[in-house]
């Protein structure tokens, strides 16, 4: 049977694509199984890169090289500085009798100027937990690396250009760094705002000559929007405001689960002993009410219209009331 030829090929050019491995089907039968590579895969002109090879199975076959000097091990690696586009190449033949085989080609970039890099968001402003769609592409670049996302790269795939799907439930900067005759990054901020949250409320201000009784009374109402769910008792956050000067952080999975899907918090927060409940009355509509007794709330202004901000996990609204207050 004639014997049949091979080759593995490694280019060092200066195009900008690097190291990327593409490996042609190989025969079923095939006996000889030849892997060829270079580290790092993008280099400076005149720095070095490590030529890899391992050679199985190679059943009485011969194989030679070019550009390089092989040693003749079935395993090993070998030392290259080159200053411009270069091709080494493995060629390995088999011996009569063996089919198989297969051609293996690594490219390595040699730049003569940095890497560039673009990298864009086609959503820069979303509703928390919503998609927005990352995309990149550098040039005179080996491997790109993403900050707060995976540009997933491998091996087989530097990942010098693609896309990603992030889905941030707080506002989040993305960058991507990309490397070969130096570095490149670029960033982009996807901002998440929460969900508008129509808002509606009464406030108590009760101001005492002892501060440590001064206390406010809140009684508010929303309604989700279709298909908006809560549930403060796991994992739902809830923080109130008051004016401009008072704000309670409830604990996350602070509040108890009650009757017909209601939720209570009873507890001291920052000094101040704290009563609240979510109430449903139906339709998406909740009551939430809110008091509280401590010499914290004595920073709370008695204007003659405050703020207040109720935030329910994704969703957030402001309301301005005139508070009533109450001097006891």
């Amino acid at each position: 049977m004639q014997s049949q030829n091979y080759k593995s090929r490694i280019t060092l050019s200066a195009a900008g694509l690097c190291a990327a491995l593409m490996m042609a089907a190989p025969d079923p039968a095939a006996a000889q199984s030849v892997t060829f590579s270079a580290s790092p895969s993008c280099i400076a002109p005149g720095k070095s890169s490590t030529l890899s090879w391992q050679i199985t199975n190679l059943d009485g076959g011969t194989c030679s090289t070019e550009g390089f000097n092989w040693s003749g091990d079935l395993t090993g690696t070998a030392t290259v500085s080159p200053t411009f586009t270069t091709t080494y190449e493995f060629t390995c033949v088999e011996p009569p009798g063996v089919s198989g085989g297969g051609n293996w080609v690594t490219t390595v970039s040699v730049p003569t100027v940095p890497p560039t890099v673009s990298l864009s968001a086609n959503q820069t402003s979303i509703a928390p937990g919503m998609p927005s769609t990352l995309t990149w592409s550098a040039e005179n670049a080996a491997t790109c690396a993403g900050t707060n996302f995976d540009t997933g790269g491998t091996p087989d795939n530097t990942a010098t250009s693609g896309s990603a799907t992030v889905t941030p439930t707080a506002t989040t900067t993305y960058t991507v760094t990309c490397a070969c005759n130096g570095t490149a990054s670029q960033s982009v901020t996807v901002a998440v705002t929460a969900i508008p949250l129509k808002l509606s409320a009464t406030l108590q201000l009760g101001e005492s000559k002892n501060a440590a009784q001064d206390g406010f009374a809140l009684e508010s109402s929303f309604t989700l929007p279709s298909g908006g769910t809560i549930n403060p008792s796991a994992g739902t956050t809830v923080t109130l405001s008051i004016g401009s000067t008072y704000t309670v952080a409830f604990p996350a999975n602070s509040f108890k689960a009650g009757p017909a899907g209601s939720y209570y918090f009873d507890g001291s927060i920052g000094g101040v002993q704290l009563a609240a409940a979510f109430v449903p009355t139906g339709q998406q509509r909740y009551i939430f009410t809110a008091g509280g007794l401590g010499a914290s709330l004595s920073t709370i202004p008695t204007n003659q219209q405050d703020s207040v901000t109720l935030t329910v996990g994704n969703y957030s609204g402001t309301v301005t009331v005139k508070p009533l207050i109450i001097n006891y």
